[in-house]
């Protein structure tokens, strides 16, 4: 991202409710990029906060309907490209692995 001119931040989360709090302190509306890693966790618990973000400040509504959308799109691709790796696993070992279990 840096190579794109763009400035970026990295806050790891470590329990529980951090997402909702890194949501509260993070001005959605003056990001170029947004970015939120993790499992199907990490994803609901972003989509929650996003939600009572839009309750507290009707204003970002329109920023955060953004991130939650392309949320789901990441998570969705995510779930493709486990789905490549198992087929690549099979197809080298023979055997079917479930990545996500």
């Amino acid at each position: 991202m840096r190579q794109s001119g763009r400035d970026f931040k990295i806050i790891l989360t470590k329990g529980p409710g951090d997402a909702l709090d890194i949501v509260r302190n993070l001005p959605l509306a003056e990001n170029d990029v947004t970015v939120a890693a993790g499992g199907d966790g990490t994803c609901n618990e972003l989509a929650n906060a996003l939600l009572a973000l839009m309750k507290e400040q009707p204003k970002l509504v329109k920023a955060a309907s953004r991130v939650l959308k392309l949320s789901g799109y990441m998570e969705r691709l995510g779930d493709h490209i486990t789905n490549i790796c198992e087929g690549i696993i099979y197809m080298v070992k023979g055997s079917h692995v479930k990545l996500n279990d």
